[in-house]
């Protein structure tokens, strides 16, 4: 940016800009002649356009090399912090030994080409095999959002390779959603209530101050440890991180119409993370039935407390490891409820029938479609109980499941009308 002063008495402020595509062209402000102190109007004007600098983005600004942006990204960037690690990892993994050492302005498609075909090729976990497309399709989309947020940021004038990255991913190799019938269900229940666990447990020795830590080690054997809070995932759509974050507090067992409500979750470390959207702090209503169940849960957790020396308040977790009385981690959920899937079977005319690979997250996308079965659930009462952002969301992740909605609204449609036909 620089300021002229020309012959005839007026200045000028010439000041480079760039467009959408990074083309860059010289633009002019020109102060007319016989304008009251011109040359500090001109210098007011020039402080005007620098502030206007994120509009016009221009040139001189610094060209920063893939690895800077992805560290500005990940030092400012205001996401989870379970996503925040995958994105560190993939950035690691994937996108840096590539493209980290690339300045934005030298950035290709080609560059992301060849990032691609390594994540599609090598496998940097030590396993064998071809490596899952997930991990080239992670990359691209993290990549996208470090030069996106760098575009808001005003690091760089606008994202190289926006809407480029989809056409260099093969087919995806992802798993069709895997939808548990009720008999699976069943059996998976079945199969985590009668599971009997034994659990050694250092309970507290009473002494003559009262009730003391001691190194008093029982064996504590208990049936159907996992059954509730599977039970719980399957009729309430829970996410199991939001399981594992229920307190007592959380839940209304006193009233006519008892509720349960969803606004934190266990992240990947340990302690209380935020829930995964802001849409999935809700509260839902449940049943009877999942009273009894707390009340009988609660009954089991008053005991082991009182070998530890302690009593149960509100704001403890109500489905808790009997060791440490603290909240189990969700992949300890998630590793139990694959044992019982292992186990579990059913029969179909007399034959015996194993439960296919179902997991705990399933029972989420079960919870769902035994709501979308019934077409008298309001499908905005269905979003709003599973935590979704929208109720396009939920239909286009469950719509198809819908088939006879279409057949039974072409019923209603004339079951008002007298018959014509008559």
């Amino acid at each position: 940016m620089s300021i002229h002063k020309n012959k005839n008495g007026s200045v000028t402020i010439r000041y480079r800009v760039e467009d959408s595509r990074g083309n860059s062209k010289m633009k002019r402000k020109t102060i007319p002649t016989g304008t009251p102190k011109i040359i500090s109007v001109a210098r007011e004007l020039e402080k005007e356009l620098k502030i206007q600098h994120q509009e016009y983005g221009f040139s001189e600004r610094k060209d920063y090399t893939i690895q800077e942006l992805a560290q500005f990204f990940l030092d400012k960037t205001k996401i989870k912090k379970g996503h925040w690690k995958n994105c560190e990892a993939v950035l690691r993994i994937h996108i840096l030994p590539m493209l980290g050492h690339i300045p934005i302005s030298k950035l290709r498609i080609s560059n992301v080409e060849e990032m691609v075909e390594r994540s599609l090729n090598e496998r940097f976990d030590g396993k064998q095999g071809k490596p899952k497309t997930r991990n080239a399709e992670g990359a691209c989309i993290i990549l996208q959002m470090v030069l996106n947020f760098s575009v808001e940021k005003d690091y760089i004038t606008f994202n190289p390779i926006k809407g480029k990255t989809a056409s260099l991913l093969p087919k995806s190799d992802k798993k069709k959603r895997l939808f548990a019938s009720d008999e699976e269900v069943n059996a998976i229940l079945t199969e985590a209530k009668n599971a009997v666990y034994t659990h050694k447990v250092t309970v507290g020795i009473k002494g003559t101050k009262g009730l003391k830590r001691g190194e008093n080690i029982i064996s504590l054997t208990r049936s159907g440890v996992y059954h509730i809070p599977f039970y719980f995932s399957a009729t309430t759509g829970i996410r199991r991180a939001e399981l594992c974050a229920l307190t007592w507090r959380d839940v209304d067992m006193e009233s006519s119409e008892p509720t349960m409500s969803i606004d934190r979750a266990i992240s990947d470390d340990e302690g209380n993370d935020d829930v995964k959207t802001e849409y999935s702090r809700r509260t839902i209503s449940i049943t009877q039935t999942h009273v009894q169940l707390l009340k009988e849960r609660k009954e089991d957790q008053f005991s082991e407390f009182i070998r530890k020396g302690r009593v149960v308040d509100a704001d403890d977790y109500i489905f808790t490891n009997p060791n440490t009385l603290d909240h189990y981690h969700p992949d300890t959920l998630s590793s139990e409820f694959k044992k019982m899937v292992k186990k579990a079977f059913y029969f179909v005319s007399e034959q015996k029938v194993k439960v296919r690979n179902v997991t705990l997250h399933d029972m989420r996308h079960y919870h769902a479609s035994t709501l979308l079965r019934n077409n008298n659930v309001n499908i905005k009462v269905i979003s709003e109980r599973l935590g979704h952002s929208s109720v396009a969301f939920t239909l286009d992740e469950y719509g198809h499941l819908m088939k006879g909605a279409d057949l039974e609204a072409a019923h209603e449609a004339v079951g008002f009308l007298n018959d014509p036909l008559k």
